[in-house]
């Protein structure tokens, strides 16, 4: 086990809350697969908090220091804290989340699977995205430093924005979008089930992309 780690399993939770538990100097709190759990405590130390599975979670606190949080399959959540310092969060399949906020220094986001998200925010140091079967989102921001996008099966995605230091994009799926545009540092691109994309493959920078499409007209 993790140093440092603290599990809370179901029979810890009482009237929805885990508040008489002591962690100790814990910093990496798991408390998955508590289905009992309504709301969690403000730990000011914890830096991980791992709660996925938690069916009856409808909000997370505002934890101070925490910079990882885990909080998949989570379907009562409905929207999550500005985490001032975290860098790393999974909120995949989470039906209820409408938005995510905008975190300072967010660098790897995986959201995919959360059908009411109609947006995500311009996150500066973001340099990995899964925002994959998000039927509702319509665009994506130009995010500087992202360097992996993955928006497969999103269908309403009209376009996709000239990430300049991305190098790879799965895009698969998306029937609404018609055109991609030239990456400057992309090297690999993933568009299969396209029937109006169009893409020109050209040389740029020395070196040519790699192209994986079921159509492709220059």
């Amino acid at each position: 086990m993790e140093p440092n780690k603290f599990i809370i399993d179901n029979t810890s939770v009482r009237n929805g809350r885990i508040d008489h538990v002591d962690i100790g100097d814990a910093t990496f709190i798991d408390c998955s697969s508590c289905p009992s759990l309504t709301e969690l405590p403000l730990w000011p130390n914890v830096t991980k908090v791992c709660c996925s599975y938690c069916p009856s979670l409808t909000e997370l606190p505002l934890w101070p220091n925490v910079t990882q949080v885990w909080c998949y399959y989570c379907p009562s959540l409905a929207e999550l804290p500005l985490w001032s310092n975290v860098t790393m969060v999974s909120c995949h399949n989470c039906p209820s989340l409408t938005k995510l906020p905008l975190w300072s220094n967010v660098t790897e986001v995986s959201c995919n699977k959360c059908p009411s998200l109609t947006e995500l925010p311009l996150w500066s140091n973001l340099t990995e995205i899964d925002c994959t079967n998000c039927p509702s989102l319509t665009e994506l921001p130009l995010w500087p430093n992202v360097r992996e996008v993955y928006c497969y099966e999103c269908p309403s995605l009209t376009k996709l924005p000239l990430w300049p230091n991305v190098t790879k994009v799965y895009c698969s799926g998306c029937s609404s979008l018609t055109e991609l545009p030239l990456w400057p540092n992309a090297t690999e691109v993933r568009c299969y089930d396209f029937t109006s994309l169009t893409y020109r493959f050209r040389e740029f920078g020395g070196q040519k992309r790699k192209l994986e499409t079921d159509e492709l007209t220059s």
